[in-house]
């Protein structure tokens, strides 16, 4: 018998294959940084060490050969927290991400700007890990590796994805018949040896020909349709209930709090998909919606799903039609089930909140509804129109409707205590752009982007007004377009945008531009500095100093702002001060115009030794400043009036 010695060459075999993979790893581990896909890069800010959330790393749950891949937005944060402060960490889908817009209009964005104001004591900070095509299968793996960040909370919304997101009804058999196994994939496929190879195999963005046509939605979808009542369905409704435990579980080991949302959706949209043909449907509740006249409309569509109780389109339209009879709860009723009977599952069913409800109550998880709140504005007389731009992305309203529910939650729930008290307790900040720090280039992006989106698969002849693109000038508009498909970065057209603005002496828009490159990065010192201009140009002298200070916090090492806190000094009469901060700008490199720079720097310090009488200082800096710009009016003015002053 030699069945011995040949089970132990194999066993042989396999262990020294195990250790050449192993020594594999530890080799591409010491050698190919490159080949590292953290949650968070460690950066260096003016010599403090910060976190930047990677934005491409997403691309571990999506196949090498996906056109698309969505990404994470690079926040910037601290790597040490500080004592004061009160970290906030989103999670969840597009919605979250806040599709179709990039900065400010979005539900991370105005809960932090809500929050900061109600709370100025404390440094609020929300970091934005949602992203388009998630869903609770990569959820879940985030919520496992978060508790590196300190968060002191979890904001969540998720539940639209699941069936078309990363491993949802798109799963491998495997993965379908034992789902443990979706996440030990994912673990094995941060192993270097497995990047290693997946890269050899992972192709760029397609671009030019058919292929540019590919878009988000039809890549996750794979234009699968699923039946309410299938197989598939159950799977994913299972699965999602089975993640949301899972990811509460993750955050109360971590002794994260979490608050979570229900979803919701424009019950309004038509269905994507139905089984049967309802072609005239729409012809014909056009007619009678002009005449009024229901009854024989209505008697069509009950015939209609006799045949066929499972078409959505055929629900759709009496639930439309129901509404215009003013028969909003029988509406609302066949409207849900339209959505549920939508053969494409780019909403999510009734049961997806269903299951959040249920799981949020048997966890003790602090919940909200933002479908109720939907559904009660709808009823007060604000249109769905008003509140979502297509099938599930809120308007910018809609954001905010839900930014302040979850702001609401976290009051209540006493996690943050707003300043003052009684009648003297802030109040919401308002719907306004002007309030909320949402800037015009921000939404003319998303005008951009929905008309792109809906103008794409599965969407047919869907059509939305924007809400400022079409009636800009066209400088602007080219600006935002430039924007938008990238050829110009996203600070360089707000920097534009605003410049734009402050030529045309519209000041409110250029400062709500300055003002939302400052929420949405603290440490943008060269938006601060030009905040404060923009303040000082209209007759705060306060507040522009205040932010020349913030600007000067971030870079010590820029000039512009010390000069200008300089020459505001000195019209306050504070010399002393002044010189000081003026040579402080002095002893700095300038940038591009540093001989006007020293110039201007020279001329402030002539003035304010001027006017502290020391007039031989004031007239070796006035002369410095004419030598290095010789037409200086400014300084030959001032030169001649300290002549004159000498020489009484």
């Amino acid at each position: 018998m030699k069945i011995k010695p040949v089970l132990t060459s194999v066993l042989i075999s396999i262990l020294v294959a195990l250790g050449v993979l192993a020594a594999t790893e530890v080799i591409l581990r010491l050698t190919a940084e490159s080949l590292e896909n953290p949650l968070a890069n460690e950066i260096s800010v003016n010599g403090e060490e910060w976190y930047q959330i990677n934005r491409g790393y997403l691309k571990k749950y999506f196949s090498p050969n996906a056109a698309i891949v969505p990404e994470l937005k690079p926040t910037i944060f601290r790597k040490q927290k500080r004592p004061n402060a009160f970290r906030i960490l989103c999670l969840g889908e597009s919605s979250m991400f806040g599709t179709p817009y990039q900065m400010t209009c979005t539900i991370p964005a105005i809960v932090r700007k809500q929050l900061r104001h109600f709370v100025p004591d404390r440094e609020i900070e929300v970091i934005n890990l949602a992203a388009s095509a998630i869903n609770s299968n990569v959820t879940i793996d985030l919520a496992k590796r978060i508790d590196a960040l300190q968060p002191d909370l979890v904001l969540l919304y998720l539940g639209h994805n699941e069936f078309y997101g990363p491993d949802g009804v798109g799963a491998s058999f495997v993965q379908r018949h034992v789902p443990s196994t979706i996440q030990w994939v994912y673990s094995l496929r941060e192993l270097r040896i497995v990047s290693f190879v997946v890269n050899l195999f992972r192709k760029s963005p397609r671009s030019g020909g058919p292929e540019a046509e590919q878009n988000l939605m039809r890549q996750v979808s794979d234009a699968n349709r699923i039946g309410l009542q299938s197989d598939p369905a159950e799977r994913i409704f299972a699965l999602f209930e089975n993640n949301l435990s899972g990811i509460f579980s993750e955050l109360q080991s971590a002794a994260v709090p979490v608050i979570v949302s229900d979803v919701t959706s424009n019950p309004e949209f038509p269905p994507f998909d139905s089984d049967a043909s309802a072609a005239g449907l729409a012809r014909d509740y056009e007619a009678v919606r002009r005449s009024g006249e229901y009854g024989l409309f209505l008697s069509k569509l009950s015939t209609l799903m006799r045949s066929d109780t499972a078409n959505a389109a055929f629900h759709y339209w009496k639930g439309m039609t129901l509404l215009a009879m003013g028969k909003r709860k029988e509406g609302e009723q066949q409207l849900g089930a339209a959505r549920d009977f939508d053969l494409l599952k780019f909403r999510a069913p009734g049961r997806t909140n269903d299951i959040i409800r249920r799981v949020c109550e048997s966890t003790a998880t602090p919940y909200i509804s933002t479908d109720s709140l939907f559904s009660a504005l709808q009823r007060s007389g604000t249109t769905a129109n008003e509140l979502f731009w297509e099938h599930v992305h809120p308007t910018p309203f809609g954001y905010y409707a839900i930014a302040s529910l979850f702001v609401r939650k976290i009051l209540d729930m006493k996690l943050l205590t707003p300043a003052g008290a009684g009648p003297s307790t802030p109040q919401f900040l308002p719907f306004a752009p002007e309030s909320l720090g949402i800037c015009w280039l921000e939404l003319a992006y998303g005008d951009l982007s929905i008309q792109r989106l809906t103008g794409m698969w599965p969407f047919n002849n869907y059509k939305r007004s924007p809400l400022v693109f079409d009636r800009a000038p066209a400088e602007l508009k080219r600006i935002a377009m430039e924007t938008y498909t990238r050829a110009m970065g996203w600070e360089d057209g707000c920097y534009s945008s605003a410049a734009w603005f402050w030529k045309a002496n519209n000041l409110r828009d250029a400062q709500t531009t300055y003002e939302a490159l400052v929420d949405d990065n603290g440490q943008n010192y060269y938006a601060e500095y030009l905040l404060g201009n923009i303040l000082v140009r209209q007759g705060d002298f306060r507040g522009g100093a205040s932010h020349y200070r913030k600007s000067i916090a971030i870079n010590p090492e820029y000039p512009n702002p010390r000069l200008d806190l300089g020459l505001l000094m000195i019209n306050e009469g504070k010399y002393d001060e002044a010189v000081t901060e003026l040579k402080a700008a002095l002893a700095l490199k300038g940038g591009k115009d540093a001989a006007g720079l020293r110039s201007n720097i020279h001329y402030g310090l002539a003035a304010a030794y001027a006017n502290k009488r020391d007039l031989e200082s004031a007239l070796t800096h006035v002369d410095e400043a004419l030598r290095l710009d010789p037409k200086y009016a400014d300084a030959l003015r001032l030169r001649e009036a300290i002549l004159a002053q000498r020489g009484r």
